[in-house]
């Protein structure tokens, strides 16, 4: 599953941080594969600010916005009881009628359905939820010998939207 940096955000704000032992060890697996490294800040230069995390502003003029900072994806492989964790935090956001629409990308990838991100993109504007067909990264966490895959610059055209 491809994620963009504020989907990966967002992910790790709704996703329970206790549970039974079990779940506490694929919740912190999951945060631990969430999380961003020192190469990834510095690249999109991921920040904290008072207001939450910004990233993908230019170092030297932050009027600029660094190209590809909100299409740049990387490639999850979530285990079953990840995405049932995930899924259940979604569900449980939406029936309490509190899903933020930042996460209707996410409800439309693990839940899979396109039809909601459309009626979305229609309604709050195409550029609000953003498209993540520009970059990606291939591999999984652990690549190399790291805890996090590796950006590539380009994708086949059969992966673009």
């Amino acid at each position: 599953m491809r994620l963009t940096i504020k989907e990966r955000f967002l992910l790790r704000m709704i996703i329970p941080d206790k549970g039974s032992l079990v779940t506490g060890l694929i919740l912190r697996r999951l945060h631990d594969m969430l999380a961003f490294d020192d190469k990834t800040v510095y690249r999109w230069n991921i920040v904290d600010t008072p207001v939450g995390p910004s990233w993908g502003r230019d170092r030297k003029d932050p009027t600029k916005k660094l190209p590809g900072a909100d299409t740049v994806c990387w490639n999850f492989d979530f285990s079953n009881a990840a995405t049932e964790i995930i899924c259940d935090a979604l569900k449980g956001l939406e029936a309490e009628k509190k899903l933020p629409y930042e996460c209707l990308s996410l409800w439309a990838k693990f839940f899979k359905t396109d039809r909601l991100i459309d009626e979305a993109a229609v309604s709050v504007g195409a550029e609000e939820l953003g498209d993540v067909s520009s970059i990606v990264t291939q591999g999984e966490p652990g690549r190399n010998g790291s805890t996090h895959p590796e950006p590539v610059k380009e994708i086949p055209e059969s992966l673009r939207r």
